[in-house]
């Protein structure tokens, strides 16, 4: 594919090499901007080269060099107009490096954008309902932005951190995303593990067949953040994000198995296993520092009961309706799944 020129502008996505940056870069050079991804490892430039996307280095540890190479860009004449930061630091080795490459670094660079670039026009940052933690479990009330936020992981509290320093800064023209469990094709974490254990014969459950859950298909979470980015009075402003229903383990099961074809059996994993578990994981991390997979702390995330999302402000502000029902989300996921997984 040749290298475009923008006519809406220049776009800069980081984690674009990621499961939703990839849709997002996809998706921005369909609508006809210039499209940059950030690159931290050779196997990342590799990624970006093959698809012909102009690069930007960028890597959470070196700040000074992230700010360096967006005034090298501007005197070469490249200004980015808009910021999508989908990367994050989710799997670390030390639970301070949550804070600095999540609560530190995304408002630091949110900030160096608007000091050094003057055609900058709007930071989207995609944050994660862990930044607000779980609703209330006796009256499962939807959780919606007014709620006071609860955060229950260290990387729910980075996000956070995150949010409340990016409100702090001073004509920011910025937009906060909090998405629910986000699925789709290329998506190797969520159903991937649940498909792979299905195909082995066992339908893996966790926690209280009590919760309540919600989902959000990749590109409908691409549909709100364009929209967000294409509405210019839409600013300073905070949304949840969710396909709008509310499901059970079992509804999502169900679906998974009926698009698989295959009839597993059912194995329940209590909560105290799992935070048995999570306890050794945390052990071993501590000794080997190796990135933790799961921690206490996400067993309670993932178990708790509450976890519907009200979306009107995001439907109303946007004008975006969520397209894609879980049951067709998650036959387009198993179709890739199933078909090579390109």
């Amino acid at each position: 594919m040749p290298r475009v020129e923008g006519s809406k502008g220049n776009l800069l996505i980081t984690g674009a090499s990621g499961f939703i940056g990839s849709f997002l870069v996809e998706e921005g050079r369909k609508r006809g901007y210039r499209v940059f991804a950030t690159v931290q490892s050779s196997n990342e430039r590799t990624i970006m080269e093959k698809l012909h996307l102009d690069l930007y280095p960028f890597d959470f540890t070196r700040p000074a060099e992230v700010s360096e190479n967006l005034i090298k860009y501007r005197e070469h004449g490249i200004e980015f107009d808009y910021v999508i930061h989908a990367a994050a630091v989710n799997r670390p080795k030390r639970i301070e490096e949550f804070y600095t490459g999540n609560g530190d670094f995304t408002p630091f660079f949110a900030n160096e954008l608007k000091e050094k670039h003057s055609r900058f026009k709007k930071f989207i940052f995609i944050s994660s309902m862990a930044a607000l933690g779980p609703g209330n479990e006796e009256t499962f009330e939807p959780i919606t932005e007014a709620r006071e936020p609860n955060p229950t992981t260290p990387y729910g509290v980075s996000k956070r951190q995150a949010e409340i320093k990016l409100q702090q800064i001073q004509d920011l023209n910025y937009v906060i995303f909090r998405p629910t469990a986000v699925y789709g094709p290329r998506d190797t974490k969520l159903l991937v593990r649940i498909m792979n254990m299905m195909e082995k014969g066992i339908e893996v459950r966790v926690g209280s067949p009590r919760q309540k859950s919600s989902f959000l298909y990749v590109k409908d979470l691409v549909g709100f953040i364009f929209r967000s980015i294409e509405k210019d009075q839409v600013s300073r402003e905070i949304f949840n994000v969710s396909d709008g229903e509310v499901y059970t383990q079992t509804e999502l099961n169900r679906l998974i198995k009926d698009a698989l074809d295959v009839n597993p059996i059912p194995l329940r994993i209590p909560t105290w296993m799992m935070m048995g578990i999570s306890y050794s994981m945390l052990l071993g991390n501590q000794i080997v520092r190796k990135p933790l997979h799961l921690s206490p702390y996400k067993v309670r995330e993932i178990t708790a009961l509450n976890w519907i999302i009200d979306i009107s402000k995001a439907k109303q502000m946007l004008g975006y309706t969520p397209r894609y029902s879980l049951e067709a989300g998650v036959r387009e996921a198993v179709d890739w799944y199933r078909n090579g997984r390109a």
